[in-house]
Order: C-alpha cells, then sequence, then structure tokens
C-alpha cells in the first residue's frame, strides 16, 4: 500500500514507466524510419516524465469555463458596444 503523501508521485511513476515502455518499443518497431522521427518519440517520452498529468489536469481545472454568452460579451464590452444596463425599449 502507498501512502497518501506519495500517490501522486507513484502515479507519475508508473505512468511515466509505462510511457516510456510504449516509447523504447516503438522506436523498435520504426527503426527503418529517420532519426528524426525516433527523437520526437524519445522527446514526448521525455516530456512526459517532467511534466505529470496532475499537474496539467489541475491547471486546467483552475481555468474558468467561459460560455459562448459570456465571450460575447466581453468582445462587445472591449468594442464599446456594452455598458452592461437593459436600455429602454422604446
Amino acid at each position: 500500500m502507498i501512502p497518501g503523501e506519495l500517490s501522486p508521485f507513484a502515479n507519475h511513476v508508473w505512468q511515466s514507466t509505462l510511457f516510456a515502455a510504449a516509447a523504447g518499443l516503438l522506436t523498435l518497431l520504426l527503426r527503418v524510419n529517420r532519426a528524426e522521427v525516433r527523437y520526437w518519440i524519445w522527446l514526448a517520452a521525455s516530456v512526459k516524465f517532467l511534466i505529470p498529468c496532475s499537474i496539467l489536469v489541475d491547471a486546467g481545472g483552475l481555468m474558468r469555463h467561459q460560455t459562448g454568452f459570456d465571450c460575447a460579451i466581453a468582445i462587445a464590452r472591449a468594442r464599446g458596444c456594452y455598458s452592461g444596463r437593459r436600455q429602454a425599449s422604446r
């Protein structure tokens, strides 16, 4: 059993290990291709090891989700077309 404090680290390690193994197998399968292809596969594996998915998920959760209506109001305010008050009907 993994202690609760180490659980995110343990998840990162097993996911990165599995990803590196898949990258290794893929580079073996693609050894007849150019070295550039194998380089990009190993670069992707390295980035996966350096940046845990949990950090990306947490960062995405911090972003505010906007609806299309919110975006339209923000654009109208930036153009000076919307003040936030209702206009009197004529």
